[in-house]
């Protein structure tokens, strides 16, 4: 194969990517794991088996802390506001978060399914080492060099 890598899927063994490899398909749960009180992941675990008998070679699930990506007291919603719910948006967010303490059940449960469990634990992995703020500077002064960039290359370029 050309151009792809091999990755090892629990359950399902060395599975390839890329270059002539068939699509791999990434069933996005993103927040809709949720069900009743944020405790019980039945709901979750009942996603994964329709993404299995889907066909689908992973699930995906959002690991985010809300206080860390959106800015502090953003008030209502204008569209959850409409559909009658009048909470902070930061209020319905912090529903959705997942404990990260169910990611290995989550993850064992998807193994045995014959599907990978992706999420962005490396993101967590950095809140909870105290670098998210590094991080976010980071990220903040690659966007502005790479428009900063443009704004003067571009121009430049086709002079």
């Amino acid at each position: 194969m050309t151009d792809g890598f091999s990755i090892d899927v629990p359950g399902r063994g060395v599975q390839a990517i890329g270059g002539e490899a068939p699509c791999y398909v990434i069933a996005e749960i993103g927040t809709n794991w949720h069900n009743g009180d944020g405790r019980d992941d039945s709901l979750a675990r009942r996603l994964i088996d329709l993404a299995a008998e889907a066909g689908c070679d992973a699930v995906k699930f959002q690991t985010y802390r809300p206080e860390k990506v959106y800015v502090p007291n953003p008030g209502m919603s204008d569209y959850l506001s409409a559909a009658g719910i009048q909470r902070s948006i930061m209020e319905v967010i912090a529903e959705r978060v997942m404990p990260l303490n169910m990611i290995p059940g989550l993850a064992a449960h998807a193994a045995g399914r014959g599907v990978a469990l992706v999420t962005l634990v490396a993101l967590s992995f950095i809140d909870m080492i105290g670098l998210w703020p590094e991080t976010m500077t980071t990220v903040s002064m690659v966007v502005t060099a790479v428009i900063f960039c443009a704004v003067i290359g571009i121009p430049l370029g086709i002079l």
